[in-house]
Parts: C-alpha cells; sequence; structure tokens
C-alpha cells in the first residue's frame, strides 16, 4: 500500500479548501433545490479548480514545476506590477469618489441624502489618507 505525499503544501492546501467550498455549494444546492446558473458555475469552477490544484500538489513533477513557476523572476515581476497598478487605481477611485461625495454633500437637496455622503465622505477619505500613510511606511520599510 503506498501512501501519498503531498509536495506543495500551500497548493493543496488551497485546493482543498476550494474543492470543500465547491462540495458545501452542491449539498447545498442539492437540499434546497435552488439551482441557480450562477451557483451551478460556482459550484463547478470551485471543485474542479479544487481537484486540479490538490493533484498538482500530489504530484513531485509538477509541483517542482510549479515552485519553479513561482520562483520565477519574470512572474514575480508581473505580480508587482499588477499590485502596484490595482493600488494606484483604487487610490484614484477612492479620490473620485470623495469628489463626487463632496459635490453631493454641497449641492444635494434632501438633508438625509447629505449626511449619508458626508459619512460616505468621510469613510473615502480616511482610506484615500490610509493609502498614503501605507505608502509611506511600506517605502520607508
Amino acid at each position: 500500500m503506498s501512501s501519498l505525499k503531498i509536495y506543495n503544501k500551500k497548493g493543496f492546501g488551497s485546493g482543498m479548501f476550494s474543492f470543500v467550498v465547491g462540495l458545501a455549494l452542491l449539498i447545498s444546492m442539492l437540499a434546497t433545490g435552488n439551482w441557480r446558473p450562477k451557483s451551478v458555475v460556482l459550484c463547478v469552477l470551485c471543485l474542479l479548480l479544487g481537484a486540479g490544484a490538490v493533484t498538482r500538489s500530489l504530484s513531485r513533477d509538477k509541483a517542482v514545476r510549479d515552485l519553479i513557476d513561482e520562483r520565477d523572476e519574470r512572474n514575480i515581476l508581473v505580480a508587482l506590477r499588477t499590485k502596484s497598478t490595482c493600488f494606484t487605481v483604487l487610490r484614484a477611485a477612492l479620490l473620485v469618489l470623495c469628489a463626487a461625495c463632496a459635490l453631493g454633500v454641497a449641492f444635494h437637496p434632501v438633508e438625509e441624502a447629505r449626511l449619508i455622503l458626508a459619512g460616505v465622505l468621510i469613510v473615502t477619505g480616511l482610506l484615500w489618507f490610509f493609502s498614503f500613510v501605507l505608502e509611506l511606511i511600506c517605502s520607508i520599510h
């Protein structure tokens, strides 16, 4: 009797999590009889991606290939650029939302709407400010 060896623990863990989420979704759809197309697609994707990640983590050759791909400088550069662009877009979206809320607070005729917009303005303004603080801390580190 041969035992299974896990060569990529991180891939195995994420694959099992995805597979269990897909299984839970399948069980809930069976129990409720609610077969919405989005749920079915999500269930199939979770099950397939989870099973694929688990099988890749149990194969020595594929686990070594995944490790090489993970440590490749080009892939690391792409990931860093993607995160940087995402952060920049998020900061710009927060600034636009702040400006829209400020205009709403200044010119909206309904008092309750102005109060809600003021709350959203405070939250988005704080998030925008914290993005600069976070960037400063990361650049010092």
